[in-house]
């Protein structure tokens, strides 16, 4: 785990993992494995994808599946939910960081998995401002 003292000077990079509640007030234990996707240096913003547990007879995107061992965190199939990607500002997120709302999540998504999320990008669910943006700045 990340040093607490030193997360607000956490430097944020492609491929970077962050834990980030989906409502105020979530245990940590709910929180959503988010990755970075664009590179950082290109742009004061990143676009940022979550993975969302696959649960049995509910919906999901088959897109791109992670299961246990894409990432230390991934403890059982989930999928990467394409329609609620992000585009956040490095300076909030850094502010989210140093308040404790978004945890680093290290290691780093491999590169094997991240090349695989990448590739759902211009799926079904795409936004095209999210593929225009990670275009401009992967």
């Amino acid at each position: 785990m990340v040093d607490v003292a030193n997360q607000a000077r956490f430097p944020v990079c492609q491929r970077d993992a962050f834990l980030i509640p989906s409502d105020p007030g979530i245990p940590q234990a709910d929180y959503h494995l988010f990755v970075v996707l664009t590179d950082p240096a290109k742009n004061d913003s990143v676009l940022m994808v979550n993975a969302t547990s696959c649960h049995p007879g509910v919906p999901h995107d088959p897109t791109c599946l992670l299961q246990v061992g894409d990432h230390p965190f991934i403890r059982h199939t989930s999928y990467i939910l394409y329609a609620k990607a992000r585009i956040v500002s490095q300076k909030r997120l850094q502010t989210l960081i140093a308040a404790q709302t978004v945890i680093p999540r290290p290691p780093k998504i491999s590169q094997a998995v991240f090349e695989r999320i990448v590739a759902g990008l211009g799926g079904a669910h795409a936004n095209p401002e999210h593929l225009a943006f990670y275009n401009a700045n992967k």
